[in-house]
C-alpha cells in the first residue's frame, strides 16, 4: 500500500481502464498524478436546493473543521449552475436536459465531486455527504481517523464488531471468509446497501427495479455476469483517495448522465444505479458494514416516526454513522472475486426467498 507523501503512479494507468467509446476522455490537466501531503487533508462536498436541505448545509459549515475536515466544497442551485456552465466536457451542454424525481438525477454528486477533486489545491481526500432527511445535526466524527483507518496507520475497534449467533450473516459464505480474512480498502465507493430489517441479507439491483430494465439496456457495455443478483451499492456517503483512477471513475459517472440521461434517470436510484453498475464494472472493493449494524447498537430509535427512521438502511445513511464506521473498521470487504457470494450460504447453496425478502 502507499502511504502519505508518496506520488500516486506514472498518470497512465487511467487509460488502460477499459471503457465504452461514448465515454470521452477527461482534460489531460486533470489527470496528472498528484504528490499527498504527510498530513492527507479532506474536504467536505455536498449540494442541496431548497430551504429544507440548504439547512442541512449550514450544520456542515458550522461544523466541518471540528471534523477534522480542511475545506468544505458546499455547493447550491446558482454554484452547480455556474460551475456546468465552464466545465470542459464535450456533452457539457446536455447537463440539466433530463430531470425526474431528484434535481438533474442527482447527477450533481459527480458534478460536484469532479471540481473538488480537480481545483487547484485539491485536497488529498474528498468526502461526499447527502444534504438529505436522514441525517441532523453537526458532524460529530473524526474524518482524520477515518482517513488514517483506510491508509493502514490505525488499527480496528474491537467492541461492534460482533455478530449474533442467530443473525443470518453466520450462514453467510462469504461473511465466514471476510471475517477470517482481513482486506484493507483506501477508498470507500459508498457501502453494500443494508436490508429493511437490521437482520437480513443487502438489497440487490434486481431488488424493487434499482437498477431498471431500461437503465441496463442503456449501460449493458458495463454489465457483465449475474449483475441482476449482486448486492446494490447505497452512495449517500462516497470517501474517495484523490487519485487518476478515482478521477475518472467520477468523470465517468457524470458522463453517464451527459451521454445517456434516459439510462441514468431511469431506475428510481437514479444516480446510485448509475454509480452500483460503474463501481461493479471497474471491480472495485465494498465496504460491507451491514454485519455490525446490530453489535453497534445503531438501531432505529422507537421515539423517531416510522416515516422517518423505519429500516436499518436509513441508519447506514447517515454521514456521523457513516464517519464512525470506517474509522472504528466496523466493515468487512467485498472483493471483487466475491461480488457472486453475499446471497450464498455456508454449504454454496442460495439463501431461501424468505431470508432475501425479509428487507
Amino acid at each position: 500500500a502507499q502511504g502519505a507523501g508518496t506520488r500516486h503512479g506514472d498518470g497512465d494507468e487511467w487509460r488502460r481502464v477499459p471503457r465504452p467509446h461514448w465515454m470521452p476522455d477527461p482534460p489531460a490537466e486533470a489527470m496528472v498524478p498528484r504528490t499527498s501531503r504527510q498530513l492527507p487533508t479532506v474536504a467536505l462536498v455536498s449540494w442541496a436546493s431548497g430551504e429544507k436541505y440548504e439547512k442541512r448545509l449550514d450544520e456542515f459549515r458550522a461544523s466541518y473543521q471540528q471534523a477534522g475536515f480542511a475545506e468544505a466544497v458546499l455547493w447550491k442551485a446558482a454554484d452547480l449552475k455556474s460551475f456546468v456552465a465552464q466545465l470542459k466536457h464535450p456533452m457539457a451542454k446536455e447537463f440539466g436536459r433530463v430531470n425526474r424525481q431528484r434535481p438533474y438525477c442527482a447527477a450533481f454528486k459527480p458534478a460536484v465531486l469532479w471540481y473538488a477533486m480537480t481545483k487547484d489545491g485539491a485536497s488529498d481526500y474528498v468526502m461526499w455527504s447527502d444534504a438529505s432527511q436522514y441525517s441532523a445535526g453537526s458532524i460529530r466524527g473524526n474524518i482524520r481517523q477515518a482517513v488514517e483507518r483506510l491508509q493502514g496507520r490505525a488499527s480496528r475497534a474491537e467492541n461492534g464488531r460482533s455478530v449474533p449467533e442467530s443473525s443470518v450473516w453466520r450462514k453467510s459464505a462469504w461473511w465466514k471468509k471476510a471475517a477470517a480474512d482481513e482486506h484493507h480498502i483506501r477508498s470507500v465507493y459508498g457501502q453494500v446497501h443494508c436490508g429493511f430489517a437490521c437482520d437480513a441479507l443487502p438489497l440487490s439491483n434486481s431488488f424493487r427495479h434499482n437498477i431498471a430494465d431500461g437503465t441496463a439496456t442503456e449501460f449493458k457495455e458495463l454489465l457483465s455476469g449475474p449483475w441482476r443478483s449482486r448486492f446494490h451499492i447505497l452512495n449517500s456517503n462516497i470517501l474517495l483517495e484523490n487519485t487518476p483512477e478515482n478521477r475518472l471513475l467520477v468523470w465517468d459517472w457524470l458522463s453517464m448522465y451527459l451521454a445517456k440521461p434516459g439510462g441514468f434517470c431511469g431506475s428510481h436510484t437514479q444516480d446510485q444505479a448509475a454509480f452500483s453498475i460503474l463501481v461493479e464494472n471497474r471491480t472495485l472493493p465494498v465496504m460491507n458494514a451491514c454485519p455490525y449494524v446490530t453489535s453497534r447498537g445503531m438501531l432505529p430509535s422507537p421515539s423517531k416516526p416510522a416515516r422517518a427512521l423505519r429500516a436499518c438502511f436509513q441508519v447506514s445513511k447517515g454521514y456521523n454513522w457513516f464517519i464512525d464506521t470506517v474509522a472504528g473498521g466496523f466493515y468487512e470487504v467485498v472483493t471483487p472475486e466475491a461480488y457472486d457470494t453475499l446471497f450464498l450460504q455456508t454449504d454454496g447453496s442460495t439463501f431461501p426467498s424468505e431470508l432475501t425478502k425479509k428487507r
